[in-house]
């Protein structure tokens, strides 16, 4: 005899995604600090980003996601003005 199965139409997608949680929420959270003085003021902070090759790579990472954004923002304006006009 078989047991009936309960057919959820997400629970493929569901059972991804509280695999993925699981997953990540059993990864050791380790600070990968490195050497270095942050400094007080907003010139040191500047010159540590600027300096340091890991936190420069998400600075260009977060100007590249902005010009995108502003990129994709102004390209649906156009296309909503331009429906607005017929």
């Amino acid at each position: 005899m078989t047991t009936p199965r309960l057919h959820l139409p997400y629970a493929a997608a569901l059972r991804r995604q509280l695999t993925a949680g699981f997953l990540a929420a059993g990864l050791p959270a380790v600070a990968l600090a490195h050497p270095g003085d942050h400094g007080s003021d907003w010139l040191h902070a500047a010159m540590h980003l600027l300096s340091e090759p890991d936190h420069l790579g998400m600075v260009l990472l977060a100007i590249a996601a902005a010009v995108w954004g502003v990129r994709l923002l102004r390209r649906r304006g156009r296309r909503g003005a331009a429906s607005d006009d017929h």
